[in-house]
């Protein structure tokens, strides 16, 4: 849920910002922060349909602007939007 830059996940791994993406890349064939925003969108996955916070809520929870911003990266990644794959999806939720 937090917000991260290139320029901290690279200086973290102590590499620049071009050596850390190619690296990146190369070991999981998409750029980093794609697969930081799809680990998001995953999480974001559990939350609705486990839990019974808004979409707002989770929104917020995951460092997203706006709920129609993560609403848009949500349906991106997924195909749906956050409300329909929480329908699509809940267990033991009506």
């Amino acid at each position: 849920a937090e917000r991260l830059s290139l320029e901290t996940l690279a200086g973290q791994a102590r590499l620049s910002k071009y050596h850390f993406s190619r690296a990146f890349q190369a070991a999981y064939q998409m750029p980093p922060m794609q697969y930081f925003n799809r680990m998001k969108i995953l999480r974001a996955c559990e939350l609705l349909t486990q839990g019974h916070e808004s979409v707002a809520e989770i929104s917020e929870r995951m460092g997203y602007s706006t709920p129609y911003y993560f609403s848009e990266q949500f349906k991106s990644v997924t195909g749906l939007a956050p409300g329909q794959y929480r329908r699509a999806f809940s267990r033991g939720r009506p």
